[in-house]
């Protein structure tokens, strides 16, 4: 289990600067949206829960509602 948690590791912290650096549609807010969402969904797969501040637990959340209904 721990192996998985260190591969998390790294795999958080190369697409958290992936993403930040790769326009997918030119669109900022979404792009601030969607690296709002991969974050979360890093920090708890990597099992930083206890970092995550809850507004952002939940502020992503809005934003997969809003992508899923859009």
């Amino acid at each position: 289990m721990q192996g998985l948690v260190v591969v998390a590791r790294k795999i958080a912290t190369r697409m958290s600067a992936a993403s930040s650096l790769i326009p997918l549609n030119f669109q900022i807010a979404e792009e601030i949206a969607g690296g709002c969402i991969v974050y979360t969904v890093l920090m708890i797969l990597s099992g930083k829960t206890r970092k995550l501040h809850w507004f952002l637990g939940v502020l992503s959340l809005l934003f997969v509602l809003h992508f899923v209904t859009k």
